[in-house]
């Protein structure tokens, strides 16, 4: 077999190798994207003593709004969920996700207890990953 061709096919094969690799890892992400969201969801609940139905639901108080933010901001973050999905979770829009993002990035940045809320919730996951 002259090399030329041999070239081609370890680089088809490469091709295919890499391609189940991605495959693979792609295929694990949704479940590791649901467990991380439901772990956030879990850590926001317990320090704002919050149920997931209040984070889910129409209410606006800032005392539900707030941990709603920041439970979206960390899935945001933390998962490769899309605003759409993110929606989907919290009964919203997708405009309302874009809203939430920017207010908790606002809020975080002028205010140091928000910045620790972050903080702490951060490492609420981290610990139960």
């Amino acid at each position: 077999m002259n090399l030329g061709r041999q070239h081609h096919i370890n680089t088809i094969k490469a091709r295919i190798a890499r391609d189940q690799a991605t495959l693979a890892r792609l295929a694990n992400e949704p479940i590791q994207n649901f467990e991380t969201a439901h772990r956030i969801i879990a850590a926001v609940c317990d320090l704002f003593d919050v149920t997931t139905a209040e984070l889910q639901g129409p209410t606006k108080p800032w005392r539900i709004c707030w941990p709603r933010f920041l439970a979206i901001y960390l899935i945001y973050k933390h998962t490769k969920y899309t605003h759409e999905q993110i929606a989907g979770l919290f009964n919203r829009s997708y405009g309302s996700i874009s809203v939430a993002l920017s207010r908790t990035q606002k809020h975080i940045d002028t205010d140091p207890k928000a910045a620790l809320n972050l903080s702490v919730l951060e490492s609420a996951i981290k610990r139960t990953a």
